[in-house]
């Protein structure tokens, strides 16, 4: 039976090649994948024996989709459609005047809650557009609509319209309120187990309502993409549905490109995935006329930083269902951000400079930054320097106020001492071999001679880098998954540097992922 499949794959992969420099946006590697999906798909890719023989299985296990839906399902009434307008042949809301006004895309993990990370993007996207402010980032918890509003889905699939209908509702399927709480309060675990009472305790205190939604049916036709158009442009982003194939994931996990398109390949049936559509970009020298641009919930590292371009009627991007919400800027008086700018080390009797300057206002300008030293003194300014007379570590607070009277705050710690040494070398803890497209977890530690906090720059060997995450406690141990997406022999690099400044030497460890898949 697999040499069968071998002959299918290599007669597949000729017909396939052939007509590749028509698409010269698809690699090699996608065309492989193309032929791979040929051979057989079942939607999700990971329940069934022809997964087990493909050296892409990795790569389509790793990104969840819903149980298929066929497009012939419909709701009771439909949604009343934009009259199009008028729109500019190319759009974005990440990119309006070179202000991004989506949110960094998420990964929704193990977990089929597609739908949900779809409406909560727009829900966040239009926060900061109606608010108006392009440095607010809201987060917005989606295991607070999967544990606390059930009837809009579970981990096997789910509706964004519903999600918006329970968030709006004040009743007992919509937890009796409005809104919904931020990530901070009820953090995502990928877990449609998890109870309802697991938020914060001060969760009604946290709630963001929504102020309306709607939706609309779409059948792929050149008005319908108006209408869709319209909708974003008006506005903003708004959740569709579409019919992720195995080529799919494996082509947005290889192409980092956000200057191409997935094709329009060929007819596909139902839809299994939720995403979000940002904006357009028509091109009349493509086959379809244009295509759209998406959010993805599958992590920053498929697509291009979690964004995608799909061709105009590829996989039913428009030929199901429109979903949009909104915000009411009154709704809310969000908080100034406080940004100390620490950790900070300094030394006795010598000022160290306490820099505001990364807080934020939202509702207004910030026109008072207040600090305490935790020593017993405060000072006041957005950069202010301070001297300690004796030895410590201490605990300062800032708190900032915009002219609308908001307050918000923040706590750091300085470290006082005579003199400083660089912190010890790190320790790398993990697996040296493996395969390819598959997450492995790493421990790294350091100790710092005087135990001030440390920070790590951890360089993979690949295209990433962890720059400088921390702070972390001296002798601390910290977990960082890591996973490689080609084979071959890299050497992971790690240093740290302390509140000070100073850095370690670097610690290394050779790795090899020789395979995409184990073989039997």
């Amino acid at each position: 039976m697999k040499k069968m499949l071998a002959c299918i794959f290599l007669v597949v992969m000729f017909v396939l090649s052939s007509v590749s420099g028509l698409f010269p946006f698809i690699s090699t590697d996608v065309i492989n994948a193309e032929a791979t999906q040929i051979i057989g798909e079942d939607g999700c890719g990971c329940e069934v024996d022809r997964v087990q023989d493909t050296v892409l299985s990795p790569v389509i296990c790793e990104y969840q989709t819903m149980g298929a839906v066929s497009l012939v399902e419909k709701l009771l009434e439909p949604g009343e459609k934009p009259v199009p307008v008028p729109t500019p042949s190319e759009f974005c809301w990440f990119d309006v005047d070179g202000q991004d006004w989506t949110t960094p895309a998420k990964h929704q993990g193990a977990c089929g809650s597609c739908w949900d990370f779809a409406s909560l993007g727009v829900f966040e996207s239009m926060i900061k557009i109606r608010e108006n402010c392009v440095e607010l980032n809201p987060d917005l918890s989606e295991q607070y609509v999967l544990s606390c509003l059930p009837n809009a889905g579970s981990c096997r699939g789910g509706s964004a319209m519903e999600a918006f209908e329970l968030i709006l509702a004040t009743t007992p399927q919509g937890n009796n309120v409005n809104g919904v709480i931020p990530e901070t309060c009820m953090v995502y675990e990928a877990d449609d187990d998890v109870p309802c009472a697991a938020k914060c305790p001060e969760w009604e205190e946290l709630l963001i309502p929504l102020s309306d939604y709607g939706y609309f049916y779409v059948d792929g036709t050149r008005s319908d993409r108006e209408a869709i158009k319209t909708q974003i442009f008006e506005t903003g982003p708004v959740v569709t549905h579409l019919r992720a194939t195995d080529l799919f994931k494996t082509w947005g996990a290889l192409n980092h490109n956000p200057s191409a398109y997935y094709p329009r390949f060929r007819r596909v049936f139902g839809i299994n995935h939720v995403v979000m559509i940002v904006g357009w970009k028509d091109n009349v020298l493509m086959p379809a006329g244009g295509y759209w641009i998406c959010k993805n919930s599958w992590g920053q590292d498929w697509g291009y930083n979690g964004f995608f371009n799909i061709a105009y009627g590829a996989l039913n991007i428009d030929g199901f269902l429109i979903v949009w919400g909104d915000y009411d800027p009154e709704s809310i008086d969000w908080e100034p951000l406080a940004e100390t700018g620490g950790p900070y080390g300094g030394f006795l009797n010598e000022e160290i400079m306490f820099d505001a300057s990364g807080s934020l206002g939202f509702e207004g300008d910030i026109v008072e930054f207040s600090w305490n030293f935790g020593d017993n003194t405060t000072g006041s300014g957005e950069t202010v320097g301070h001297i300690y007379s004796e030895l410590g570590v201490y605990t300062v607070t800032l708190q900032v106020t915009d002219d609308e009277d908001n307050v918000g705050m923040q706590t750091t710690t300085v470290w006082v001492q005579e003199s400083n040494d660089a912190p010890d070398t790190p320790s790398i803890d993990g697996p040296a071999s493996g395969v390819t497209w598959t997450n492995y977890e790493y421990v790294f530690s350091a100790d710092d001679p005087e135990d001030n906090d440390v920070f790590y720059y951890i360089d993979w060997g690949d295209e990433y880098v962890e720059e400088w995450i921390g702070p972390y406690s001296s002798g601390e141990e910290i977990v960082v998954v890591h996973k490689w997406k080609t084979r071959g022999s890299r050497t992971i690099q790690v240093k740290v540097k302390d509140v000070y400044g100073d850095e370690s030497d670097w610690e290394t460890l050779d790795v090899s992922m020789p395979m995409s898949q184990e073989t039997t």
